[in-house]
């Protein structure tokens, strides 16, 4: 097998070119994750200061908010004044009540400050006590007259606590009035407006102060932001010469993987194509030498054998023979057991079977007709009466037909003869028709086999064109990974000898 694809025609695709080695994935992805994170981290410095600086600019994002804050305040002040302009009446009557209430409570106190007893009460149990006293009869005139005069007087001082009750409830009601009026101007739009005036305050005191700090260490910000701007420009350079090398690497192993399996993808074609065009040419040749022999040689040779065989006079002038021995001539036999009269016997058991003709005719009644019957017996070994049904010659019933059947043997043999040169020319034209028929189907297959096998389109879940599309400086870098080895691709070696041995056990 190995010599038959060796004499094959097919042209040398061996390359020297050295492979390349294969970028790893893995180190790739690691040393790219850690740049991107120096990258990053060197980003945010530079915008830290960046915008550090813009608080210094007059249009900058802190200025407009200190303006937008300052007219917020200014806002809620003038919602302030409203408010207390459209509240004066009412302040002006809460006046007039507290300066009653302080009146009041400044008579109460003077009063109070005269009397003996800190409580109606008090005086109440006074007056009882001394009550008590005068009517228990024990004190001396003088006393009790001196104790009634008390009581007289403590009676009369009763009043001044009266007096000071009424006051202190008047203080009260005053006091209910102004916690009313005050409710009004305490609403809740003006608790609203102080405490948004107080958080706006407090953030506007904050940018403030980042603003005066930075303000103090501008130059010292510019330097440090030109050296941030550096810092990020290096690493961005190195994350972007990593990324391309790597691209770069995997390009050319890709490349020379594509131009490896085109080489052996043209070996392959080329052993394919030398192998079919040599099975073409042999299968043409086969074609063309049996469309080449005479047509009807066989049909004649049988012809002419059954002729031998009903007339063993006659010589055979086909050059070829059958060599069944059932088409030589045979010497008929006659069967033991013969068949009752006007009957026929076919049977296809075995060769030695017989093939039974008999006249129809009225059973004898006596033994001379039997006798008469069993001497018109006639038979034919099968294989000739089938020979005979190919042929599309009648049968012989009988020893009378077998003349017919010689002379009709010899016109078939006759037509055979003169129509075997224009139906062997017919049998050259249709195999050559049918050769050429091929060689265009075989032109237009490798007319569609130009390019190699393409494989699957998508490879561990991914596709192969996105698999490899990263960005490199905003260039996408789409050069698909070079495929590894598959099983199909190491038995794709031995197709065309699997061919050839097919073939030639075909042959055989």
């Amino acid at each position: 097998m190995a010599a038959a694809v060796e004499s094959l025609d097919v042209p040398a695709t061996t390359s020297t070119k050295q492979r390349p080695v294969k970028p790893d994935q893995a180190i790739f992805e690691a040393g790219l994750e850690a740049l991107e994170k120096e990258l990053k981290a060197k980003s945010d410095k530079q915008d830290y200061y960046v915008n550090q600086l813009k608080l210094l600019s007059p249009d900058s994002a802190q200025s407009e908010k200190q303006q937008e804050l300052r007219g917020q305040l200014t806002a809620i002040r003038q919602r302030q004044t409203e408010i207390r302009t459209a509240n004066q009446k009412v302040f002006e009557e809460i006046r007039a009540l507290d300066d009653g209430i302080k009146r009041k409570i400044k008579e109460v106190q003077s009063a109070k400050s005269k009397l003996t007893f800190k409580s109606i009460d008090e005086l109440d149990a006074h007056i009882k006590k001394l009550e008590a006293t005068v009517d228990s009869g024990t004190m001396k005139l003088v006393d009790e007259k001196r104790t009634l005069a008390d009581i007289t007087g403590l009676k009369k001082g009763r009043k001044n606590f009266s007096t000071i009750r009424e006051i202190e409830q008047s203080i009260a009601e005053s006091k209910e009035k102004v916690a009313a009026l005050r409710s009004k101007t305490e609403d809740s739009e003006s608790k609203e407006l102080s405490s948004k005036h107080q958080k706006i305050q407090v953030e506007l005191d904050a940018i403030r102060a980042e603003v005066d700090k930075v303000q103090k260490n501008r130059s010292t910000l510019v330097d440090q932001r030109n050296e941030a701007r550096k810092a990020r420009e290096e690493a961005y350079n190195a994350l972007r010469k990593f990324k391309n090398d790597f691209y770069q690497q995997k390009k050319e192993y890709g490349k020379y993987e594509q131009e490896e399996r085109q080489r052996r993808w043209e070996r392959k074609k080329a052993e394919r194509e030398a192998f079919d065009r040599e099975r073409r040419k042999k299968r043409a040749a086969q074609k063309l030498e049996a469309a080449s022999e005479p047509a009807f040689e066989a049909d004649i040779a049988q012809g002419e054998s059954l002729l031998q065989y009903f007339d063993p006079t006659f010589k055979p002038t086909s050059s070829v023979l059958r060599s069944s021995s059932s088409l030589a001539a045979h010497a008929t036999r006659t069967i033991d057991a013969a068949p009752p009269a006007g009957t026929q016997v076919l049977a296809k058991k075995t060769n030695d079977e017989m093939y039974f003709v008999g006249k129809k005719g009225k059973k004898s009644k006596n033994t001379n007709g039997a006798s008469a019957s069993e001497k018109e017996k006639f038979t034919l070994n099968f294989e000739i009466v089938s020979q005979l049904s190919k042929l599309s010659i009648g049968v012989p019933m009988n020893k009378e037909e077998v003349p017919a059947t010689i002379e009709s043997l010899k016109a078939k043999i006759q037509w055979f003869k003169d129509n075997q040169e224009r139906v062997t020319a017919e049998n050259i034209k249709k195999a050559e028709d049918e050769i050429e028929r091929l060689e265009k189907d075989a032109e237009a297959d490798a007319a569609k086999d130009q390019e190699p096998r393409k494989r699957s389109g998508k490879r561990n879940g991914k596709t192969v064109a996105a698999e490899n599309g990263e960005k490199v400086d905003g260039v996408v870098d789409a050069t698909p990974e070079p495929e590894s080895e598959s099983p199909a691709d190491e038995t794709e070696d031995h197709q065309v000898e699997e061919l050839v041995e097919t073939a030639e056990k075909t042959e055989e």
